[in-house]
């Protein structure tokens, strides 16, 4: 079963934005199958707090995170991104 974790409270804070440009970048996956406009509305509206887009930005990420992990060669460019935003500041 898990737990509930709280992913629409995660992509509204702003900490968010290093994963969105991970999101955004021109060299992953995402970019030759998505429009990098509707992308950023999408984006736009989860963190304005006008639309709850959180399962489909959630589906974007991973999948822009798989694709660079296995198949664009940036594994540890794209892992050492979303690690460094995870820890903490001191």
């Amino acid at each position: 079963m898990g737990f509930p974790t709280p992913l629409r409270q995660w992509l509204r804070d702003p900490r968010a934005d290093r994963l969105f440009r991970i999101m955004r970048a021109s060299d992953g996956l995402l970019a030759s199958y998505i429009d990098s406009r509707a992308l950023d509305n999408l984006l736009h509206l989860q963190v304005s707090g006008r639309e709850d887009a959180t399962d489909r930005i959630w589906r974007l990420l991973t999948l822009q995170l798989w694709g660079d992990m296995f198949l664009t060669g940036k594994r540890e460019e794209r892992w050492d991104g979303v690690m460094a935003a995870a820890r903490p500041t001191v």
